[in-house]
């Protein structure tokens, strides 16, 4: 292997480099959850395994990004140097990400309709505070937080999503709260329930159009290059 070729893959070695040591993190954190399933002691508290089954869930649903983006970049380096698939990098991006964003349209999707079938218990909540979450760019977003009552215990609820203040209910506001039975304490609102149910359309939106600009662009790159 001569210097200019250790040059050309450098960028993609750093790079398998990060998506290595990611998938290595993923690795050890489901082998900490499957010991907690076998652990008679660790067992005996029944939200850690709840926690533990949810944890290798969402470890499940990582592993084809994880696995993609591996055979993705070895495809890459491949045809960098050896030029054996002349692959049109624009195209594949283009694909790649419209695969990425669909695939998480159908995990919020299969999230919602699991969160259904869970929480099929039904009370009444108010919302008593307004929690703010500032990003990195300084904007701020706005989810309610909601106290409701399940079988005289009190549990309060916030939300996994925020969004503009105008969309979040005042203080004071009752609405429907939707939990489980076996564990009241997960739950979620009217609100939450409305805005999550858009999250799927948005992402499908994007992630359909933008795989078929990208396998026409795989298809048919150089035609499109003439035409311009």
């Amino acid at each position: 292997m001569n210097a200019r070729m250790i040059v050309e893959l450098m960028p993609f070695a750093i790079v398998f480099l990060i998506i290595a040591v990611f998938g290595y993190f993923m690795l050890m954190i489901a082998k900490i959850e499957r010991k907690v399933l076998k652990d008679d002691v660790l067992c005996t508290n029944p939200e850690r395994v709840r926690s533990a089954n949810q944890t290798l869930k969402v470890l499940r649903l990582l592993a084809p990004i994880e696995i993609g983006a591996i055979l993705l970049l070895v495809i890459f380096a491949i045809d960098h140097y050896y030029h054996l698939f002349r692959i049109n990098p624009v195209g594949v991006g283009i694909t790649a990400g419209g695969l990425l964003f669909t695939y998480i349209g159908i995990l919020f999707s299969n999230s919602n309709t699991d969160k259904k079938a869970r929480y099929t218990g039904t009370c009444e909540g108010v919302v008593v505070g307004i929690s703010e979450h500032e990003d990195s760019d300084g904007n701020t977003t706005y989810s309610p937080v909601i106290k409701y009552m399940v079988n005289g215990n009190e549990y309060t609820c916030g939300s996994g999503i925020s969004t503009g203040r105008r969309q979040v209910p005042e203080e004071g506001t009752k609405m429907n709260v939707y939990y489980d039975p076996q564990w009241p304490k997960e739950a979620e609102s009217d609100f939450e329930r409305k805005i999550g149910v858009q999250f799927p359309v948005w992402f499908l939106a994007f992630g359909v159009p933008m795989i078929l600009i990208g396998l026409m662009i795989l298809t048919f790159g150089k035609e499109l290059l003439r035409m311009l």
